[in-house]
């Protein structure tokens, strides 16, 4: 009974220690019919009730440390995501506010010197990354489908651009591999609204028959020539998103001309 109690209880809540508690209870009741068919008489012999009662402990003590195990890794996980929180806080309270302040003395400079413009237009790229990070550090610990459908609407609305998306929200991949891909489409948005003046962006993640995942981002900005560009522009971003590709075990490909929009593609 408590092993039929136990397994349909973890069948309603996902519980895997209770499962571990169901499978116990079933080898302990066997052990006692073992007991009442073949009674111990003699305590010195080992009997197949002792064998079921030691898998009994035995699968009692493997359902607590796993239990033990995932609550270990519950609490990294929320002290990982406290500390994310904290460092998008102090951003948003100290260093986007600052980049904010001086890009509007910049531009109040600018109608006394030609340099206020650059520092508007340099605090202005800043602000941008900034808060593409804390979009990204606040993106939580959703699945990977979540997050890109999180992160592009709030960078997208931010911008003031079109988004489309065609994302399976239940996707989901390791933290290391989330975290890259999130900070190449924060980048890609960036640079998509900065240099190409795009004004919709289309973003799609989908996992392939013969690939693992698939993230394709396309803008209609004015493009570039990416033999032009190579790969140590900086200010494209493009070295950095391809080493991101290149650790996550994948390849990052660009489609692009002037004129005709931008589309980066990362295949893990």
């Amino acid at each position: 009974v408590s092993s039929w109690g136990f397994a349909n209880r973890a069948h309603r809540t996902g519980d895997e220690l209770l499962a571990w508690l169901a499978l116990a209870m079933a080898i302990a009741a066997l052990a006692r019919l073992s007991y009442f068919l073949f009674p111990s008489v003699y305590t010195s012999w080992v009997f197949t009730g002792d064998v079921l009662q030691l898998g009994t402990y035995g699968l009692i003590l493997a359902g607590a440390l796993r239990e033990i195990a995932r609550y270990q890794r519950t609490a990294a996980t929320a002290a990982v995501l406290e500390e994310r929180g904290r460092i998008a806080r102090d951003l948003h309270d100290g260093l986007a506010q600052d980049l904010a302040y001086i890009r509007m003395q910049g531009h109040r400079l600018a109608a006394h010197d030609e340099r206020g413009a650059k520092i508007a237009a340099a605090a202005e790229d800043a602000l941008i990354h900034s808060r593409g990070m804390i979009a990204n550090l606040t993106a939580g610990d959703a699945r990977l489908g979540g997050a890109v459908v999180s992160l592009s609407r709030a960078l997208a609305g931010r911008h003031g651009i079109e988004l489309v998306l065609d994302v399976d929200e239940q996707l989901d991949a390791r933290a290391a591999e989330r975290d890259d891909l999130l900070r190449i489409i924060s980048e890609a948005i960036s640079n998509a609204v900065r240099h190409g003046e795009a004004s919709q962006i289309s973003i799609r993640l989908a996992r392939g028959d013969e690939v693992g995942l698939r993230l394709t981002i396309s803008d209609d900005g004015a493009g570039f020539d990416p033999l032009e560009a190579g790969d140590g522009n900086g200010g494209l971003g493009l070295r950095g998103m391809r080493e991101r590709a290149e650790r996550m075990g994948g390849r990052l490909e660009v489609s692009s001309s002037p004129g005709t929009g931008t589309t980066l593609e990362v295949v893990l």
